[in-house]
This record gives C-alpha cells, structure tokens and sequence, in this order.
C-alpha cells in the first residue's frame, strides 16, 4: 500500500497577485504526480541495519504544490540518536511550507530562511519543555535535500550530507566524511556550523531530469551490478528512475522496487541441509524524488 497522504487546502491571499491558490502537501513513503510540463515520483524504504536492530525509517519526504510553485525536501534523521525521524517528518514540513509562504510573497531569501528554520526549531523545543541538549541530540539532528520549481528557475539547496544528480551529472555524491554532517539544528548553537548551500540555480530550460536522495542513495547506486535478493536480475543503474515510465505511471513503485532490493531472502542449501540467510543491499535508509520533463511537452 502506498501510504500517501495528501491535503488539499486553499490558502488565503498571499501571492504576488493577490489572488488565492489551491495548495497541496503530499508526504508518506511513496507518490507519482505531474506539475506543469513536470512528471514527478518519490520513494522510501528502511535500511536493512535499520531494520535489524528495530529501529523506524528515520528518512522523510515531504511535496508541496500549487498551480506555480513546488517544493519538495527529503530528510535523513541522525542513525544515532532516539527519535530523529520526528526531527526529520518536522523539519521537512516546517522548510517546505516556509519557502512556500516566502514563494508566494514572491521574496525568497537564503539568509532569512535559514534564520525562519531555526526559529522555528527553538519554538518547538520550548513546546517540549527540555533541556536544549537532550532535545537537539535526540529529536533535532537532521539533514535536508530540496527542489524548487517555478515557472522560471530550477533550484536545488542542502543543510548536510545528500545526493543530488542533476541531468545524469552527481552533483551531491553521499555521506560527508565521518559520517558527521552539519545538521541545521546545529546553527542553535553556532550560526556558522549550519550552512545551508545551493547546489543548483539554473533557468528552468536547462533543467531536464532530477533527482535527490537521503545518503542511502549512495549504497543504492554501488549496488547497481548486484543481483536483487533471491533473484537473476541486476539492480541496475540509477538512471533507471528518470528513464523508465513504470516508476511515473504507478504511485508506488519506487517503494516496491526499494523493498524488491532491500528484502530478506530465506534460500536452501541441499548439500548442508540448511536455510541460508541472504540479506537487503541497502543497509541504511534510502529515499529518493525523481523528475523529468514530460515528453509531450518538449
């Protein structure tokens, strides 16, 4: 089951012109929609080590549109602390609906959206009556990767570790070095140790395929030459997600193909008598949002 959630809201004015705009959010761990000349999928799966030793997905993806803007953000909870992925579901929300209210104002600014997003993550440790330590390590640590799409530009911007392939170029390759980002929560104590850097700011024309992924996308794209658990057939290259229709045309497919690749598979051995384990390939949790321009709009 796709486990999507979508809201439908009509915002109140607030736009360049005035006029009010029909607003969707989608979030869960799979979707495929179009915008405008723009086909668009995403998709999540636990990762394996995840998995065996009980912990959630800690990834989040959230997309938000209206009739002339999107907005859409993976997140990548910290491995290590208690609750991240409630850190990451947050942080993913807040960001997206703050660069939506400052799009519809028609004044995006880096500097004060960054300002916007760590306001907003002390307001919420206040609601959580905690030490600020306690919470930071284990509610707030986490990264981002998002798009904005206007009529014009095409934006792609980070806070810590990621991947991002712009028209089959990497652009952002995985984990950063020790495995330590700068998650944004870390500018509550030191402005400077938060950097939110933009990756891609390009006209919209020069934009043709897309996609960004938490820093599991890096173990999906070394396992490309593998055999899928239990199974005669490769992975695959990365690419396959912004070539092949199946993965536009069915809302869930990006999630059952992650789950084809990262599941357990129980296989007998005759000559020992015995059942041997083979494990996922994807030992952390992956999340990946692909887009492509449509082709009837070429």
């Amino acid at each position: 089951m796709s486990n999507i959630h979508q809201l439908s809201l009509i915002s109140g004015p607030g736009s360049g012109s005035g006029d009010s705009c029909h607003l969707v959010t989608r979030s869960g761990r799979s979707a495929a929609i179009q915008f405008g000349d723009w086909e668009l999928a995403y998709g999540s799966v636990q990762g394996r080590e995840h998995a065996r030793v009980g912990k959630n997905n800690q990834d989040a993806v959230v997309l938000l549109q209206d009739p002339h803007h999107l907005v859409g953000i993976v997140s990548d909870g910290c491995g290590s602390s208690a609750h991240s992925e409630v850190g990451a579901q947050l942080g993913s929300w807040i960001c997206a609906q703050v660069i939506h209210q400052q799009l519809q104002s028609g004044d995006l600014c880096w500097p004060r959206l960054k300002s916007s997003l760590l306001q907003s993550l002390r307001d919420l440790g206040r609601l959580m009556q905690g030490s600020p330590g306690h919470l930071l390590q284990d509610y707030l640590l986490f990264t981002l990767v998002g798009v904005i799409l206007t009529a014009e530009t095409g934006v792609v911007f980070n806070v810590g570790d990621g991947v991002v392939i712009l028209n089959g170029e990497v652009k952002l390759s995985g984990s950063c070095e020790s495995n330590s980002p700068d998650y944004l929560a870390y500018g509550l104590l030191q402005d400077d140790r938060s950097p939110l850097e933009i990756l891609v700011d390009l006209p919209i024309q020069e934009v043709e395929t897309l996609l960004i992924g938490t820093d599991g996308v890096a173990d999906l794209m070394r396992v490309s030459d593998h055999n899928l658990p239990g199974k005669k057939e490769r992975v695959g290259p990365i690419s396959q997600f912004w070539q092949e229709d199946r993965y536009f045309q069915n809302p869930d497919q990006i999630r059952r193909y992650l789950n084809l690749i990262n599941r357990e598979v129980l296989r007998p051995n005759w000559s020992t008598q015995t059942l041997q384990r083979q494990g996922g390939l994807l030992p952390d949790d992956t999340t990946l949002m692909v887009l492509k321009r449509r082709t009837d709009s070429l």
